[in-house]
């Protein structure tokens, strides 16, 4: 095992290399979302991991506000929570170029910038802002969960908004920041979510369950790439996205995967605890976490991971991490230092002091690191040949200007929205005034006559309607229903309100109280709506008032709430099981009294079907001169979910040669059947080869998944033999021989159609050699050497010698084999008298 000393040497502990081998080994382990740790050892802190990658993606994650730049222009924005301001700095002369006022200050901002863009989140106010770069002018804006409930997610000119307040992640429009098509909702909670390179969010719900989405622009819908239960895993989970994939962090019980990279593996941490702090991005060989809560950093990376205590280097409370240069930079919170670190977890250069009193922040941008130091005068930048140099963050000279631009423009009902959320609730309001007996100074300025009173001494007289405008009074109108205010904003109320300040409760019996202002009765909501996106429902409701609390949603039928919204809202979007019909009602609430309204209509959930059961099927077979065999495949009905089944679709996929067909069936089938082709072999069956189908059912929603199966597979049969005995040979020439006997023979060949169009094997077989031929070859040399003849001249013995030569053909299909008919023919050779010498 490998510890970390106070000035960063490795311990004796490395020696111990066998029984960390034996470890490592254990420990490397691929994802299978099954249970991977029986126990964990607490002194065990290296494990072998993956090979180096850059990455190339942003990501975002829970935890304190993370400041992400991606974007190649030299510049880059940084925000300054003290004095509510952004500021665009140039890392190259170390100056500030722009202020921006996005806030009040002391609010908590945070910057993203990418692709031309740069998004401002108000996390105090609750406010997401779109800039354009060009202009510096706001083109969007939408509310969002205040606090660190919600974060941006960017890719390649795709915006994304994580909001664990709703366990949800929308698309949005990056210039209006409106949502685009059907968000996703993690049931389980939402723990936290990042981008990998390649674009695609990886979200972890609560109880470990990892998913893959990727989103489809033709769908305008996350579609589910893959999912895997990590254990040990749970709502404190952080994830790092790198090139390909994600590293996923887990205090719960210290847990480290790393999925889709390429090589996923598992480890123990035993130091992850509490909140953790990742960087935006991160290499997946140098992907690091801090743990404040133990002074502790860990690092995958260099084939190894470490947990390094960073408390015996003076450094107890770790900040959020970065990668730069192949190293990481981490601050040390309340110590005004940062401790650069190599992948090993070893000290690799002097620490840098932050200047000021404040704790840094890291932003990597355009190959820089920048050391912001929100509420300082100074900062720093690290280059990428590790050079630092100092960075002014404000200049005199830069003044700051307010944020603006076009934002869009809110709806009517938003507007109605916020006139409910703002108009307090009349318990609230102030007491009457008091009724004594009105003086010439609070006389209504109508006629300076105060009104005639009733008889009943507990009962307000109506006061007298004006006869003129008021010249005097109270400029700012009075607050209460939507229909007591006047439509001028402004003037004398209604004369149906007698408590309005200057006319006399009761002017009859100034001595004796005004009876108690009883609250207005909370108004139950109306309107209710259902409709239906996906499997999300959209619940929208009026309200008249008075002000509610907050609004449950609930599913008549059902005892439990099944969502509560603030008292600003008039929709709720609500996930709800598949095909089951579902009515809803809103009730508004304002402390003990609830008023519930009508239930909506109903609505059934629906996505796209199930998958076919029991799909299988059988290939027939025939005389190898058949052409086509039949195949046939069955299956069981698809689940529905909540739309009808209109229709099956199958496609076939086999025979030899190999073909495709596709068949649109109706609802009710459940069989299909089809030609396959079959090829003539040579042998007494035909070969269908392999032959696979695949079922799928459709409805409203689209295509379900399919289900697949083998229903026919035979080995490669071997090709058809032509026809024995045919001559392939039809002339020759050459044949005389020298007097060593060497000479050649060249054979015109003319192999029948089946011979030179079969695929298997041709070979011959002559006197002197044989070799393998092509099947369909139209000449051929055969060469010999028969060496020196001698015989006795004296006798007038013929000197030529003569023999007989022979050639077969044979075709081999790797079962069996043919042979052609034998050719025969003579070669010639003049013989050497015997004593004679050789020439």
């Amino acid at each position: 095992m490998t510890t970390e000393s106070r000035d960063g040497a490795a311990t004796p502990a490395d020696a111990a290399g066998g029984a960390d081998a034996s470890r490592l080994a254990r420990l490397r382990r691929r994802l299978r979302g099954k249970r991977r740790r029986d126990s964990r050892g607490s002194a065990e802190i290296s494990v072998a991991i993956v090979g180096a990658s850059l990455v190339a993606g942003l990501a975002f994650g829970q935890g304190l506000s993370r400041t992400v730049v991606d974007i190649t222009d030299g510049l880059t924005w940084i925000s300054d929570d003290p004095s509510g301001e952004i500021i665009q700095v140039n890392p190259a002369t170390g100056r500030p170029e722009k202020r921006l006022a996005v806030g009040a200050p002391g609010e908590d901002l945070e910057v993203s910038q990418a692709d031309g863009r740069l998004f401002v989140t108000n996390r105090t106010t609750g406010e997401v802002f779109s800039v354009d770069l060009a202009s510096v002018l706001v083109s969007g804006q939408r509310r969002v969960a205040s606090g660190g409930a919600t974060d941006l997610l960017l890719h390649d000119g795709s915006a994304f908004l994580v909001d664990r307040s709703t366990s949800s992640i929308s698309r949005i429009d990056p210039s209006t920041t409106d949502a685009i098509g059907e968000r996703w909702v993690a049931t389980e909670g939402l723990a936290d979510a990042t981008i990998d390179g390649q674009g695609r969010v990886w979200a972890i719900d609560e109880v470990g369950r990892l998913v893959e989405l990727r989103w489809s622009d033709a769908e305008r819908r996350f579609v589910t790439e893959s999912e895997e239960d990590v254990d040990y895993a749970g709502d404190g989970s952080v994830l790092v996205g790198h090139d390909r994939g994600v590293t996923v962090f887990g205090p719960d019980a210290g847990i480290v995967v790393q999925v889709g990279t390429g090589d996923d593996v598992v480890g123990d941490a035993p130091s992850l605890v509490g909140s953790l702090l990742a960087p935006a991005s991160a290499p997946d060989d140098l992907a690091p976490v801090a743990s404040p809560d133990t002074g502790t950093l860990v690092i995958v990376g260099a084939g190894e991971l470490r947990e390094v205590d960073l408390t015996t280097i003076d450094c107890g409370k770790p900040g959020r991490p970065a990668v730069h240069r192949d190293l990481v930079y981490v601050p040390c919170d309340g110590a005004g230092r940062i401790v650069v670190l190599d992948g090993s977890g070893r000290r690799a250069s002097a620490d840098i002091p932050v200047p000021g009193e404040r704790d840094a922040e890291l932003v990597v941008d355009d190959g820089n690191l920048i050391v912001n130091v929100p509420g300082s005068q100074a900062g720093l930048v690290v280059r990428p040949d590790g050079r630092i140099s100092d960075l002014t963050r404000y200049d005199d000279r830069v003044t700051p200007t307010r944020l603006a631009g076009s934002r869009t423009p809110p709806t009517p009902q938003q507007v109605r929205d916020i006139a409910d959320a703002d108009r307090p609730d009349p318990a609230d309001l102030p007491d009457p005034p008091a009724t004594t007996p009105p003086t010439g100074a609070t006389t209504p300025p109508s006629n300076g006559t105060p009104p005639t009173g009733a008889s009943a001494p507990t009962a307000p007289t109506a006061p007298t309607v004006p006869t003129s405008p008021p010249t005097g009074g109270p400029t700012v109108p009075p607050v209460g229903p939507p229909s007591t205010v006047p439509p001028g904003g402004g003037g004398t109320p209604p004369p149906s309100d007698p408590g309005t300040p200057g006319t006399p409760g009761n002017p009859t019996n100034p001595t004796e109280p005004p009876p108690s202002e009883q609250p207005a009765e909370l108004q139950a909501p109306t309107a209710v709506t259902a409709t239906l996106e996906g499997t999300t429902a959209v619940v929208t409701w009026q309200h008249a008032g008075p002000a509610a609390t907050g609004f449950d949603i609930t599913v008549v039928g059902s005892d439990s709430i099944y969502t509560r919204s603030g008292p600003a809202d008039r929709s709720a979007r609500l996930t709800i099981p598949v095909g089951q019909p579902a009515q809803f009602v809103v009730t508004a609430v304002d402390g003990d009294r609830r008023a519930a309204s009508a239930p909506s209509a109903t609505v059934t959930a629906s996505t796209r079907p199930g998958t076919p059961g029991g799909l299988s099927g059988s290939v027939g077979t025939g005389p190898h001169t058949a052409g086509i065999v039949p195949a046939t495949a069955s299956w069981q009905a698809a689940p529905d979910n909540g739309s009808p089944v209109t229709g099956y679709r199958v496609v076939f996929t086999g025979g030899n040669p190999q073909t495709t067909q596709t068949q649109d069936l109706p609802a009710d089938a459940r069989t299909a059947s089809w030609a396959v082709p079959c090829a003539d072999t040579g042998g007494e069956e035909c070969d269908a080869g392999r032959t696979t189908v695949r079922v799928s059912a459709l409805n409203a929603q689209g295509e379900g998944d399919a289900a697949d199966a083998v229903i026919g597979e035979s080995v490669a049969s071997a090709p058809r033999l032509p026809a024995a005995g045919n001559q392939h040979v039809t002339g020759e020439s050459g044949g005389n021989l020298t007097y060593e006997g060497i000479g050649d023979v060249t054979l015109t060949l003319a192999p029948a159609a089946d011979w030179a169009a079969f695929t298997g094997t041709c070979t011959y077989t002559a006197d002197s050699e044989s070799g393998t031929i092509p099947c369909g070859e139209t000449s051929l040399t055969l060469t010999y050497s028969d060496g020196y003849q001698w015989v006795n001249c004296d006798t007038g013995t013929n000197r030529n010698v003569t023999r007989n030569r022979s050639i077969v053909f044979t075709a081999d299909n790797g079962r069996t084999s043919v042979q052609s008919q034998v050719y025969t023919f003579t070669t010639t050779q003049t013989a050497l008298c015997q004593g004679q010498q050789i020439p």
